[in-house]
């Protein structure tokens, strides 16, 4: 078995609180901020915009620069480092989300919730590379834990399942791997690619909003793409990273939504057509039959 700490113990979710139960107490840094410790000289650390951090509920109003003014206790988990400190009250805001999160079961969520939803234990070993595997159940057996789907997979596509997961770790897939998963559920390979079926009859790669969307009235697109690796949004450079496409909104010349499932949060989220583009860059991927 893998460490646990302490700190990761009291922030991981009890077995009758769900990640997005827990995630509704959750707040966000909204300016860069010190995290205190209790006498409000010395710091822990400072917060950069955007971290996220778990209000304990207690307060106290004191004299800080003059002023009375309010903190708030906060939990503050960063790799090997834990805090237990204090922040200004109007630096933090209610961590809120459009879309549900859990969309795909995983059982064996890693301890520390403020890490990606993608993370999960399996067989006595973290794994961290499955965005591949979370897309393929997504489209195929959502309705099925991700732990049942690559028992699956391994037991129907040994030679696949063992290269992926030789030594017990996950590796990265490609195109040839979503294949051999989408054939556990029927799916005949080579399943089309992105880039072939938007081609047009000149043998053009066109990407548009419409282009894409027509495809996607009656397929799932699982596409690469470029994430953040330590919050997991979508990004023009960074980790590569596999994502369904589930729904494209044309919103006049060129522009529009793009709805999407992505592994890192195990959510839905949208973006807009730009930020798509950028993040994917040519179209890399391949169609999945509704």
């Amino acid at each position: 078995m893998y460490d646990r700490d302490p700190l990761s113990e009291l922030m991981r979710p009890t077995t009758h609180m769900s990640r997005r139960a827990f995630f509704v107490a959750m707040k966000w840094i909204t300016s860069y901020a010190s995290l205190f410790k209790s006498s409000l000289i010395e710091r822990w650390a400072y917060l950069p915009i955007g971290t996220v951090v778990e209000p304990t509920g207690q307060t106290k109003d004191e004299l800080y620069k003059g002023m009375m003014t309010r903190f708030v206790e906060v939990k503050y988990v960063d790799g090997a480092n834990n805090w237990l400190g204090w922040v200004y009250e109007n630096y933090l805001e209610d961590l809120a989300f459009e879309f549900p999160a859990g969309v795909v079961r995983i059982l064996n969520a890693t301890p520390n919730p403020l890490d990606a939803a993608q993370y999960m234990v399996w067989r006595g070993r973290v794994q961290y590379n499955l965005c591949g595997e979370l897309c393929v159940c997504y489209c195929t057996a959502v309705d099925e834990d991700i732990d049942t789907f690559l028992s699956d997979w391994e037991s129907k596509q040994p030679t696949f399942f063992n290269r992926i997961f030789s030594g017990g770790l996950s590796r990265g897939t490609g195109l040839a791997d979503l294949d051999s998963m989408l054939a556990v559920y029927a799916y005949e390979p080579p399943n089309p690619r992105l880039d072939a079926a938007l081609k047009d009859a000149l043998g053009r790669t066109l990407v548009t909003p419409g282009r894409v969307a027509k495809l996607l009235a009656k397929n799932r697109i699982i596409a690469s793409c470029h994430i953040d690796g330590h919050n997991g949004r979508l990004r023009g450079s960074g980790v590569l990273h596999w994502v369904v496409l589930e729904k494209v909104i044309p919103d006049g010349i060129g522009q529009g939504w793009v709805h999407l499932y992505n592994p890192f949060p195990n959510r839905m989220e949208r973006y807009s057509w730009d930020e798509w583009i950028k993040s994917s860059g040519q179209p890399y991927g391949i169609l999945v039959k509704r």
